[in-house]
């Protein structure tokens, strides 16, 4: 989209190809002039692979003069061959405005050339071995050892140094170097590392390009520019505008309606076509379409979702956002999909026609209550796709604030429908709070297992007794060979208040819960340790409100250490073993994971919630594991048994001394029936713990919420 005699192009953008008549040089001094406001970050000189057994060679271009009058130079040596191949430059590694661009390569001896490689090689030696490593090479390299003579291994070489020198991935840029080059390195979403190409995407009928009071004709020529490179047309593009946009339009020939004439808008397209609705200035990966073509033309599909970042205006992406499969619960306290994501017209045609609140809602709130219907009744028919495809602009304060409000809007709709009586709020830091209208009935069962330790046992029942506003519950305490003639007085007094049984087996913490558990009349079980304390008046009954959603199986709940960072906030499976507590020992609300409710694979049974019927209907707890990992084989029974999901609450209000009643090393004999345990546990449930639905597969299992 040229606006005002400039190219604006998204970062990464590819320009060419480049036409040479046929050189007859050997080598040669390749210039660039780029005309325009720039910046130019590191721009590139791309020679296209020949084959696909072949990878792109990426050389980077060098400043040679001063930047006057808007005029940027830069240079690089290349070889004939090279002039030869397919050429294409990326101009700069951040969004950038162009004017115009010309080139051209001036002949220069072989023995000048060869002091130019040899400067770089000396600046930087383990290049080579780097280029090979990466195999940056863009032909096939032939094995060493069938170079048989000195000169023929002397002749390799050069042919690698002259491809290969520098080699791309050293370059650091953005405010963030180490995504921007896992980006590049990965996703080829900045120096493209295949043949540059893309593919139609025949699935998309409309992409629609929001404007509000801040944007600026740059932002939308950006946006513009992004989808024309993935392979969308102009009929395909159309601009939203909102009613305080004050621009002149003139030079963007597209259709420009206002949100009302939007929703007409669909009801007249094909409905089993997708919309991209993007906010201007938020550009789309060049190779979308490529990618969607691994899924099919055909797609059955309501809301296909992509990973995301944010464009950095210093150059490259910053802050991604690696998202989970599909999360109902999640999504419901978060919009993780935000504007990365194709929907289906058909599912948007229909939420308009079944929530009649939606008739003068904002773009916004049609986009989320849609997401949400399809992830919560439509779960077949919403895919995941874990890549960054989708780079957004960064929002000012108040737009930030204004698409909130119309989030909570689509919030309410849906809560209208899945739980009328529960209400949510969030604040400005994305904290969410939640209740329920009226007063909860469900009775709670709260069982705490204990062998002696007053110290811990005595505490925690105190806080439950102090700190628990909700109505209907009872506490159960479950003796296990205790000892102590304090324990027994203490539980003779406690009788009063609480229901005690005893167990008379050695420990094995899943059969003592299975012969309680059976014994009880109530409605819902709280599983509870005797090292945890109650400090917030409104912790069950949080955990009791988040049982009102649709298809909730298990509630567990946030868990601190007593110097108030995390002990648990959910389990991931394969991490660090079979299946371990993520975000242990950060600071309590210093991750967004912290703020929201979440679907996770599991919770840990030191405070975990299920109904009893379900809990019977599972068959309680695996009695083979009889210390570890019981709780969380109980999460995957729901889960895979029961076809019901397992979320962990974000509200806390409980503190947790992990363990201390076990102690805090193993012995030998405990040690060897943890490692029994655990291969036990991960050849049950291998092929539902790895890959995690609930932990993007970019990243690592050995530091959590860290990049591969």
């Amino acid at each position: 989209m040229k606006v005002g005699g400039r190219f604006h192009l998204p970062a990464g953008s590819l320009c060419g190809p480049l036409e040479f008549e046929n050189p007859r040089f050997t080598w040669a001094t390749f210039r660039l002039r780029l005309n325009g406001p720039g910046p130019f970050i590191n721009p590139h000189l791309i020679v296209a692979a020949e084959s696909p057994d072949q990878e792109n060679i990426a050389i980077p271009l060098t400043p040679v003069a001063s930047r006057i009058d808007e005029v940027s130079h830069f240079k690089a040596i290349i070889s004939r061959q090279r002039l030869q191949s397919e050429l294409w430059i990326v101009p700069s590694l951040s969004n950038t405005v162009v004017t115009s661009m010309t080139y051209s390569a001036n002949e220069i001896r072989r023995f000048q050339a060869g002091i130019e490689i040899g400067k770089k090689c000396i600046e930087n030696p383990g290049l080579l071995v780097k280029s090979l490593r990466n195999k940056n090479l863009g032909f096939t390299f032939q094995p060493w050892e069938d170079h048989v003579t000195l000169t023929a291994k002397m002749a390799q070489l050069k042919e690698l140094a002259s491809r290969n020198v520098p080699n791309p991935d050293i370059y650091k840029f953005g405010i963030n170097p180490r995504y921007n080059d896992w980006l590049n390195r990965n996703y080829q979403s900045l120096i493209p590392r295949s043949k540059p190409a893309t593919s139609k995407l025949v699935s998309i009928s409309t992409a629609a390009v929001t404007l509000d009071k801040y944007t600026s004709a740059d932002q939308i020529a950006l946006t513009v520019n992004s989808l024309l490179s993935a392979g969308i047309t102009m009929t395909e593009i159309c601009l939203i505008l909102a009613d305080e946009t004050d621009l002149d339009l003139a030079d963007f020939r597209l259709p420009k309606i206002s949100e009302k004439e939007f929703q007409s808008h669909c009801e007249d397209l094909n409905k089993d076509t997708f919309l991209l609705i993007l906010r201007a200035g938020d550009t789309i990966a060049r190779d979308l379409g490529r990618y969607l073509d691994t899924v099919g033309q055909d797609f059955l599909y309501q809301l296909i979702y992509f990973d995301n970042d944010y464009i950095d205006p210093d150059g490259g992406f910053k802050d991604f956002v690696f998202k989970p499969d599909n999360s109902p619960v999640t999504l419901l306290f978060n919009n993780y999909v935000r504007r990365s994501c194709l929907i289906s017209v058909g599912l948007v045609t229909s939420c308009i026609e079944s929530f009649d609140e939606l008739e003068n809602h904002s773009i916004w709130t049609i986009l989320y209550t849609s997401a949400m219907t399809a992830s919560l009744f439509n779960q077949r028919y919403v895919l995941h796709m874990p890549r960054p495809c989708i780079h957004l602009s960064n929002e000012p304060e108040t737009i930030h604030n204004e698409i909130a409000k119309f989030e909570d809007a689509a919030r309410e709709i849906i809560l209208g429908k899945v739980a009328p009586d529960m209400k949510i709020e969030s604040d400005s830091d994305g904290v969410t709070r939640w209740k329920l209208r009226s007063t909860p009935e469900r009775k709670v069962s709260i069982i705490i297992p204990t062998r002696d330790r007053l110290d811990l046992l005595k505490p925690a029942v105190e806080s439950v007794i102090q700190h628990t506003s909700y109505p209907n519950y009872e506490l159960v305490i479950v003796d296990n060979l205790s000892q102590e003639i304090e324990t027994f007085k203490y539980l003779s007094e406690l009788s009063s208040r609480a229901k005690i049984f005893k167990f008379i087996e050695p420990f094995n913490f899943a059969r003592l819960h299975n012969r309680v558990i059976e014994q009880l009349d109530t409605d819902l079980l709280l599983l509870l340790n005797n090292d945890t304390q109650i400090t917030s008046k409104d912790w069950l009954s949080n955990l009791v409100s988040l049982m009102e959603l649709p298809n909730v199986g298990v509630v567990g709940n946030k868990l601190l250490y007593p110097d108030l960072t995390i002990q648990h906030i959910g389990a991931t499976g394969g991490l660090k073993g079979p299946m371990s507590h993520h975000l242990v020992g950060i600071k309590d609300l210093s991750h967004p994971f912290l703020k929201y409710p979440r679907d996770v694979l599991a919770v840990t049974g030191a405070c975990l919630l299920i109904a009893k019927t379900l809990y019977l209907d599972i068959g309680g707890m695996d009695e083979a594991l009889e210390v570890s990992y019981n709780d969380m084989d109980l999460c995957l029974s729901v889960r895979h048994n029961a076809g019901k999901s397992v979320i962990v609450s974000s509200s806390g209000g409980v503190i947790h001394k992990e363990s201390k009643s076990r102690g805090k090393s193993f012995t030998e004999i405990e040690q060897q029936r943890l490692n029994l345990e655990a291969a036990y546990f991960e050849s049950k449930w291998h092929e539902f713990i790895r890959p995690d639905p609930f932990y993007n597969p970019n990243l690592s299992l050995d530091n959590y919420y860290d990049l591969l």
